[in-house]
């Protein structure tokens, strides 16, 4: 605990991958870039979900890190909540040390939602502001 080669900070969150159907969404550009259209209102069909405990840049480079042998931890900051106690059991699990992380009880933890559709992503963010 607390020996590493690198320490990673930053936000910490629970990424949720939607993979989108095709039905019902329509793809188009302008000269303000891409877009895509979901029925307003409606129901659109998915064909699953994927959630990713720990995601975001810190975690996601911590993890790289643990994975090619390098000794990591991570300081963040995530709710007290279920999706921090899983973000930092997640980054164990991979052999981060996470004894930098804090949990803050009037916050809960960021969470991520990623529409996913063909080959490109829009993602949902919200970022918590921790004391």
């Amino acid at each position: 605990m607390g020996l590493y080669d690198v320490l990673c900070v930053g936000d910490a969150a629970t990424d949720v991958f939607i993979r989108l159907a095709d039905a019902h969404i329509r793809i188009w550009e302008d000269d303000h870039g891409h877009w895509m259209d979901l029925p307003f209102g409606g129901k659109v069909p998915f064909e699953y979900a994927l959630t990713v405990e720990a995601g975001g840049n810190a975690p996601n480079a911590a993890v790289g890190l643990s994975r090619l042998g390098v000794a990591t931890g991570i300081a963040a900051h995530v709710g007290s909540d279920d999706i921090g106690r899983a973000m930092q059991a997640a980054l164990e699990h991979e052999g981060v040390d996470t004894h930098l992380v804090r949990f803050d009880s009037t916050q809960p933890s960021n969470r991520n939602f990623v529409l996913w559709f063909g080959q490109d992503r829009t993602i949902l963010v919200r970022h918590e502001l921790y004391d």
